[in-house]
């Protein structure tokens, strides 16, 4: 299983956008040179697809979470 994630090229349902589609083959770049953030988050924040994230408002949590799990634990993994 290793092999083939290593090795096979990503596909993506119709559903995922193109811009989307780029974030992800940006940040799973093996060359680590060409890699999306290696010049700082600002690198990261700049791309098109989160383009309608205000990252001033993530920083102050102002954004609420779709789902919050419930965690019996910091150890909890369910």
């Amino acid at each position: 299983m290793e092999e083939k994630i290593r090795n096979s090229d990503l596909k993506f349902t119709k559903d995922v956008s193109t811009n989307l589609q780029h974030f992800i083959k940006s940040l799973l770049t093996v060359d680590v040179s060409n890699r999306l953030g290696t010049k700082g988050v600002e690198e990261i924040q700049a791309h098109p697809w989160l383009k309608k994230v205000n990252f001033d408002k993530v920083h102050n949590k102002v954004y609420k979470p779709p789902f919050i799990p419930q965690i019996q634990d910091q150890f909890d993994t369910n």
